[in-house]
């Protein structure tokens, strides 16, 4: 959904930044990335996910157009006109995914004014990574980032340090992620992970004889490697933050659609994080608010409470868990519908079939249904499009070949939107195909 890589100080990632016109080439491939360089130059990307999984893409350049789209309302007209090239008819049951800047909120509020099948949601990579910004800016964890970039920058500053560094621990040090701030967490587990070998490689004859070794710096870094406090900080640091690496990789990954799954894993997230901290709330409670917030401002969408409903592999033991608050998740697919489906007949068939489906009545009960919906869980490599697409074959007389399963092979699910919408989408056509 649009993420942000910052410009990186990391001396190895701006390598990587071949140019401008690389960065434009990856923005145009993922379709879903504002990138902004030293330079200031960004790129606004835009996509628009078909339930057919069809993708159309188009990127504004903020640097040429800046004096167009200096405006939250001129934002949403820019995006409104690309929009409006598609089509309307191919926009019925699309959705807008962009970053969580407000200008962009106030966009996509107004984009949903005017299209009343469309949605805009933000994107929940970059909403993941303003948590581990904020994190990241807690005073306890401030000081510690800071010399871990001072280990590695010095490290990566030094070509020969580096090769014996790299040799000394079986590879880089560094890295690397699609967010700014995930790369400094996953940084401090990959120090974490060689606290012993850099110990012991800045305190051996090779580093001693260096004339690195003499220099301030060189004796600076040595302090910090050495330092027990410097180590229970990224300990610590971690323990809020690799929760919400572990969402991030499933938000930016291939293997599944991550809008049915991303409310449940960050509601594990956060148990997880409570569980890093021994239950003790004054330690974790600043991180459980920083996470809160974010998700209540930026993610707190109906479309994601939706998609868990109708994702059958975790929604019923979410609510078997959560009995108090699980009537969300069908009043928001109720929502959905009433958003998506203008006939009001249509709409009221459609619930009643949500309602069936909550309680395993008619073809939901089925005990084959029940079989599918276990192999859904046990069998997680198959992808939720392809489970779900067999679980449902097992409710109700549909031909197959009436249907378009776009998740098995659709975008990559960063945003927890693209291929997430489509797996969402393919649920709502049975129940189309089921009235038609």
């Amino acid at each position: 959904m649009g993420m942000f890589l910052g410009a990186l100080d990391n001396p190895i990632m701006q390598e990587e930044m071949k140019g401008r016109e690389q960065l434009i080439y990856t923005a145009k491939q993922m379709g879903r990335r504002s990138i902004n360089s030293a330079k200031a130059f960004a790129v606004m990307g835009l996509v628009f996910s078909a339930t057919e999984c069809i993708v159309e893409k188009d990127t504004i350049n903020s640097l040429s157009e800046k004096s167009k789209i200096n405006t939250e309302r001129a934002k949403a007209q820019k995006t409104f006109h690309t929009t409006s090239r598609m089509g309307y008819s191919g926009l019925q049951k699309k959705m807008v995914v962009t970053d969580n800047a407000s200008n962009y909120k106030a966009a996509g509020k107004i984009l949903m004014e005017r299209r009343p099948t469309l949605f805009w949601t933000p994107c929940a990579a970059h909403c993941i990574d303003l948590m581990l910004e904020d994190i990241g800016k807690m005073q306890q964890n401030k000081s510690v980032i800071r010399k871990a970039r001072m280990i590695t920058n010095f490290i990566y500053r030094h070509t020969r340090l580096l090769d014996a560094v790299r040799v000394t621990i079986g590879g880089d040090l560094v890295r690397h992620s699609v967010t700014r701030f995930a790369t400094s967490f996953l940084t401090l587990q990959s120090l974490l992970k060689h606290e012993e070998k850099l110990k012991l490689f800045f305190v051996s004859p090779s580093w001693n004889t260096a004339n690195l070794a003499k220099t301030e710096a060189g004796k600076q870094i040595v302090e910090i490697i050495l330092s027990s406090v410097f180590w229970n900080g990224v300990r610590d640091c971690l323990k809020g933050g690799k929760p919400l690496i572990a969402v991030l990789r499933l938000v930016d990954g291939d293997e599944r659609p991550a809008m049915p799954e991303v409310y449940v894993a960050m509601e594990e997230a956060k148990q997880k994080i409570k569980e890093h901290f021994d239950n003790k709330e004054r330690l974790y409670k600043k991180i459980i608010e920083i996470i809160e917030n974010r998700w209540t401002n930026q993610m707190e969408q109906k479309l994601y409470r939706a998609a868990l409903f109708l994702n059958p592999g975790k929604y019923f033991e979410y609510e078997e868990n959560h009995m108090d608050d699980a009537w969300k998740f069908q009043d928001a697919f109720n929502d959905v519908i009433a958003r998506l489906v203008p006939d009001q007949e249509l709409q009221d068939k459609i619930a009643e079939q949500g309602t069936n489906y909550k309680a395993s009545r008619n073809s939901f009960g089925k005990p084959m249904a029940i079989r599918q919906l276990d192999a859904s869980q046990i069998q997680p490599h198959l992808g939720l499009g392809v489970a779900v697409y067999r679980w449902m074959n097992c409710i109700a007389d549909i031909d197959p070949k009436k249907e378009t399963v776009g998740t098995a092979s659709g975008p990559k699910a960063a945003c927890a939107g693209c291929a997430g919408f489509a797996a969402f989408s393919v649920l709502i056509e049975k129940f189309f195909d089921r009235h038609d």
